[in-house]
């Protein structure tokens, strides 16, 4: 079928006109898919609208548990006694929201497609603006997709905004009308002792607070809590600009929870806890909210939705990996074949050039002071510079008063007991001690190292020439939490502070003390962990890949061997009846 008579099925192209419909159906790109290949997998962004001109396509959805059932087929069956045309298309949120599919769409049968990309349509409507007016429905959800927040990212959709309830204003009502009450009363003592400024004190009085409660009215109802199809957030609008204030990724929440107390509690105002795993991320709190049922159920069957989207993404990685170790022994040369036409796309990089004497003298130096290095997959972080000056204040301040001494004798004849030369020679050797002791104290530091490897964190505490070597470990799938320690203005305002790591068996602790910004410290041990993580879930899995690929492999052999049986039984049948069909020639002849 044309594609201008599949557009007459589609109501949302009706307003457009012939020539508009042919610029929009140029855009489109045909393509044939064979049985089995995949058009969209569960979770792919909704970037491409697709038309059916043939074949039959099943949509297939992964729930969190991993079970997969059938959810529709396209195109769809017809209704006996209607007359309405049977849907043949997919993907219509690529012009609106491009929020991800919620299901897998393979062949069933050989399947021809007419395919429209987000770009392409893009292109289209840039330069033919007219088609976007006349489709009015693609502002309209765009709006409703984004509620005009410019921080809502391409295939992410805002489901709910929730604002504070009115109890949450009471408290500022209650300080303007106490603030009112104070002014009227100092109004009328002035009046009573014959001071003629209480009016004005008193309209004064009141235009400041009442100045407090708008912006306090202004900051309740700009206060707005969202949740999102990746996240939940809290925004506040000001003047000028939109702040998002706290965001926490859907898939690091674990869970949420009411709390309610007081008189809030008895009108059903409560604060929701949305608790997220992982210190460096944080609690989000929806506070003085009265929709908090509401709310949980929001984030929880969004919470579902992701959980869905990684399940089915795990189970397509894992048919791929079996479909590749499976084509590496069925078909050998095949894949061989492949992987050398690959290999001679790949263009080696070309050798970076030489450091240059000052790119190595800057380098060396740098790394005599650096907080925080990267070798390899191992992150090392010393203390903060401010702890090496502490330590550097006790020899610096002796060589000052030392010299200084030593240059008043000099200089002062009748204090002299020794030669000039004496005190010139002895203040070379304080000199050498002291600095001695200022190369012991930035040694002392920098031998002081706290890291994070593949698989486990390390404190390691050596003494300058290696007279004394302390190392603690801990392996990493022994932590169970990681905490950050800021304390006092001085670590504040120059972000140094302690990294506490709890870890399993004895309640032992690590502490990684007074390191550069420990927060991103904290999260680099999030990410090392989360990796060791995925590398066990990945040995399992690789083992669970084994043990799959084994028994079809198994199977493979066997039903080879079914065949080259059938294929022998089937020519000894045939040398059989030839044997007796030469036999009764024979007696034919004799007789």
């Amino acid at each position: 079928m044309d594609l201008l008579e599949h557009f007459k099925t589609l109501s949302i192209f009706d307003q457009l006109r012939r020539e508009q419909l042919e610029l929009l159906a140029a855009q489109f790109k045909s393509r044939h898919y064979f049985p089995g290949e995949i058009l969209v997998a569960q979770g792919d962004l909704g970037n491409r609208f697709f038309i059916f001109d043939g074949g039959v396509v099943s949509l297939r959805m992964t729930d969190p548990n991993g079970v997969e059932r059938t959810v529709g087929v396209l195109p769809e069956p017809p209704i006996p006694g209607s007359d309405q045309p049977r849907k043949n298309y997919m993907g219509e949120q690529m012009m609106t929201s491009q929020e991800a599919f919620d299901y897998q769409a393979y062949a069933v049968t050989n399947v021809d497609a007419h395919i429209l990309d987000r770009g392409d349509f893009d292109a289209l409507i840039n330069a033919h603006p007219d088609i976007l007016r006349d489709l009015p429905f693609i502002e309209k959800a765009e709006y409703a997709r984004t509620h005009g927040f410019r921080w809502v990212e391409p295939g992410e959709r805002i489901t709910s905004v929730f604002h504070k309830h009115w109890w949450a204003i009471i408290p500022a009502l209650a300080q303007f009308l106490v603030a009112v009450l104070v002014a009227w009363l100092i109004n009328l003592g002035a009046e009573f002792l014959g001071f003629g400024f209480g009016i004005a004190l008193f309209a004064v009085g009141v235009l400041l607070s009442l100045i407090y409660f708008l912006i306090k009215l202004y900051d309740w109802h700009n206060d707005q809590y969202i949740v999102t199809t990746r996240r939940v957030a809290h925004v506040e609008r000001e003047l000028i600009a939109v702040e998002l204030t706290e965001a926490v990724p859907l898939d690091k929440v674990i869970g949420s929870k009411i709390e309610r107390s007081g008189i809030s509690g008895i009108i059903g105002v409560s604060n929701v806890v949305i608790q997220t795993a992982g210190r460096q991320e944080g609690n989000v709190s929806f506070k003085a909210v009265s929709e908090g049922p509401a709310i949980v159920r929001q984030v929880e069957g969004a919470r579902i939705r992701i959980r869905s989207l990684r399940a089915a993404d795990q189970r397509e990685r894992e048919r791929e990996r079996i479909q590749a170790k499976l084509r590496e022994y069925i078909l050998p040369h095949v894949v061989q074949k492949e992987r050398a036409v690959a290999a001679a796309k790949v263009q080696p990089p070309p050798p970076p050039p030489p450091p240059t004497f000052t790119q190595k003298l800057r380098k060396s130096i740098h790394s005599l002071f650096e907080l925080q290095y990267q070798r390899d997959s191992v992150t090392t972080w010393r203390k903060h510079w401010i702890v090496l000056l502490k330590q550097e204040l006790q020899p610096v301040a002796a060589l000052l008063v030392l010299d200084t001494a030593f240059i008043f004798y000099a200089l002062t004849p009748d204090a002299q007991v020794l030669p000039y030369g004496g005190y010139l020679l002895g203040g070379l050797v304080l000199l050498a001690l002291a600095l001695g002791w200022v190369w012991w104290q930035w040694e002392d530091w920098r031998n002081d190292t706290y890291a994070v490897t593949s698989t486990q964190v390390v404190d390691a505490e050596r003494l300058p020439l290696g007279i004394r070597e302390k190392s603690i470990t801990a392996q990493l799938d022994q932590i169970q939490d990681v905490r950050v320690e800021v304390q006092g203005i001085l670590p504040s305002i120059l972000d140094y502070g302690d990294l506490r790591i709890e870890t399993a068996g004895q309640g032992s602790q690590m502490i990684f003390k007074s390191i550069a910004n420990p927060r991103d410290a904290s999260e680099e041990v999030f990410k090392h962990i989360e990796a060791q993580r995925q590398r066990v879930l990945q040995r399992e899995i690789d083992l669970r890949d084994r043990l799959t690929i084994d028994s079809l492999i198994g199977y493979d052999r066997i039903r080879k061997e079914e065949e080259r049986h059938r294929k022998e039984e089937e020519e000894s049948n045939a040398a059989r009846v030839l044997n007796e069909e030469e036999d009764d020639d024979e007696d034919n002849n004799l007789l």
